[in-house]
């Protein structure tokens, strides 16, 4: 009898680590079950408000959306009385918001962001923005991490830029698809039917590097 309990738990064992198979890398929205640090998420973001109508902050709204639903619930929006989220790069906010915002957004470069949380208008807000929209779309992947690791969104005043204007990724990718030195099969870049099919692993790869 002992052995057989044994044996079903060392079955329980695996099945749950080939539950989650390492592809979504460090984009793991699970669900936060810390309740109290929960209901301070769902209570400080609310809506979700973007500013600017271009593909990449449409891109940040959805990766907003799926993070949150995940991580906190898909239920977060019910305090959108009380809380709003905005994001879109400066040439879009209200005079309002850029006082609140000071001048933060002189000491960023073109891809840098600042998250900041304040109290304006009988709501509170969290603002996202930079001086183009990509330094936006990575301050919304930046405000995720930090739900992730279950830090205060409470006072939130984060400012940074990248250090390196141009960044590259290394693949030793042939245009055959084999891969030098390679050792998990073909390259996930199919040469020749782009830019007509673009497989959703291409999507998921930029996200994971952003």
């Amino acid at each position: 009898m002992q052995k057989k309990t044994i044996l079903f738990i060392l079955l329980l064992i695996c099945l749950k680590s080939f539950a989650n198979d390492g592809y979504k890398l460090w984009l793991q929205y699970d669900y936060i079950k810390n309740e109290t640090l929960r209901s301070e998420y769902q209570y400080f973001i609310g809506d979700l408000m973007p500013v600017g109508n271009s593909e990449t902050i449409k891109i940040a709204l959805k990766e907003l959306e799926l993070g949150l639903s995940g991580m906190i619930g898909s239920d977060y929006k019910s305090s959108s009385n009380r809380s709003v989220l905005i994001f879109g790069n400066k040439a879009h906010l209200s005079d309002d918001i850029l006082q609140q915002l000071g001048n933060s957004l002189a000491e960023i470069n073109d891809e840098g962001y600042i998250i900041k949380s304040f109290f304006l208008k009988e709501k509170n807000h969290i603002v996202i923005s930079g001086k183009t929209d990509a330094g936006v779309l990575y301050g919304v992947f930046n405000f995720l991490k930090h739900i992730q690791t279950q830090k205060s969104i409470k006072t939130l005043n984060i400012k940074d830029s990248p250090k390196i204007d141009i960044r590259v990724l290394n693949h030793w990718d042939n245009l055959d698809r084999t891969v030098e030195r390679g050792y998990s099969g073909f390259s996930i870049w199919d040469w020749h039917r782009l830019p007509d099919y673009l497989d959703p692993r291409y999507t998921d790869y930029a996200r994971a590097n952003t």
